[in-house]
């Protein structure tokens, strides 16, 4: 199986007008997370995931590494779209879980003292945020599937999330 690449990227640098209308579509500013098949590139919003909590870092980058997986396997052809981005949400949902129960047993805490706006102060410039807000700026936004943990807040205004 190949590795996919994970890229750190600035959404308050990578302007975005792709108007989100449904969990599916992905926008650079608006979603924590994502993963580009063609390029094997998964893109962490440091705007969007609380980087000073590893809980919810481990909870974006294993669900995008189950998208992974599933493009890996084939299972992109033939799972739904519905059916990738549930997966994608439990193996996510469990590794945040199974890291939290450790890092409690170990007593260690998963969450910084430092606030997610000074993290982001303190590294936006850094060459792995630079270079991963450079190479997010040449993709289109059409080719990546997202993931948010907020909801229908991260969706924006555009979208309302409504459950059958």
């Amino acid at each position: 199986m190949k590795m996919a690449n994970v890229n750190l990227y600035d959404g308050s640098q990578t302007l975005d007008d792709t108007v989100v209308t449904s969990t599916d579509d992905f926008n650079k500013e608006k979603s924590n997370a994502g993963y580009d098949e063609a390029n094997n590139d998964i893109y962490l919003n440091i705007d969007k995931t609380d980087m000073t909590n590893s809980t919810e870092v481990v909870k974006a980058t294993l669900h995008e590494q189950e998208r992974h997986t599933q493009s890996q396997n084939g299972d992109t052809q033939t799972l739904s779209l519905n059916s990738q981005t549930e997966l994608s949400k439990a193996r996510g949902e469990r590794a945040a879980t199974v890291w939290d129960d450790y890092s409690d047993l170990a007593g260690i805490e998963t969450k910084s003292s430092t606030t997610q706006t000074t993290w982001n102060t303190n590294n936006q410039n850094s060459k792995p945020v630079s270079s991963g807000t450079s190479k997010i700026a040449t993709v289109d936004s059409a080719e990546v599937k997202p993931f948010s943990t907020n909801g229908a807040v991260a969706y924006g205004a555009e979208f309302n999330l409504r459950r059958v």
